[in-house]
């Protein structure tokens, strides 16, 4: 009796392997869901900011180009006061802000946020993600300062 319960428990075990290992595969084949969460035109540059299973990454229209973002998901473009994206402009550069922000999770700081930025620049009709996003603690709404932008910016100034 006991070397028959032993061999059903190792043929559910191989079977249970094989099928995990299956599945496994199954999930590589899958392409990650991709959601469009905004879009914005600045110029002639029309930008996507998508949402997918492997992050956040902005899309050039025109050229179809993926870019990743840092920050995690769920995440969106800065707005003004009224709801509009915002966007600043200095000497033909174009600064925008992708912002994502949760509650800190720690009791001591209730009411506080952990919150990511990070600039999206526009130059000479190239639109360039800037790799270092920026951390600070605050809630939104957020009404960053215009030297937070000019700051993702200021290697593109001439």
């Amino acid at each position: 009796m006991k070397r028959v319960l032993l061999l059903v428990f190792g043929l559910m075990f191989l079977v249970g392997c094989q099928e995990g290992d299956r599945s496994a595969e199954d999930e590589t084949a899958v392409a990650p869901a991709i959601v469009e969460i905004d879009q914005v035109t600045v110029g002639s540059l029309t930008m996507t900011l998508l949402h997918s299973t492997s992050g956040a990454m902005m899309v050039h229209s025109a050229s179809s180009d993926t870019l990743a973002l840092s920050i995690p998901i769920p995440c969106s473009f800065n707005r003004d006061s009224v709801g509009n994206i915002r966007v600043v402009e200095r000497d033909g550069v174009h600064i925008l802000l992708v912002e994502n922000s949760t509650p800190d999770p720690d009791p001591a700081n209730k009411g506080d946020c952990i919150t990511w930025a990070q600039g999206i620049v526009i130059a000479d009709g190239t639109l360039h993600v800037i790799p270092k996003p920026t951390n600070v603690a605050a809630c939104p709404p957020l009404a960053w300062d215009e030297k937070v932008f000019t700051y993702y910016g200021e290697d593109f100034f001439e």
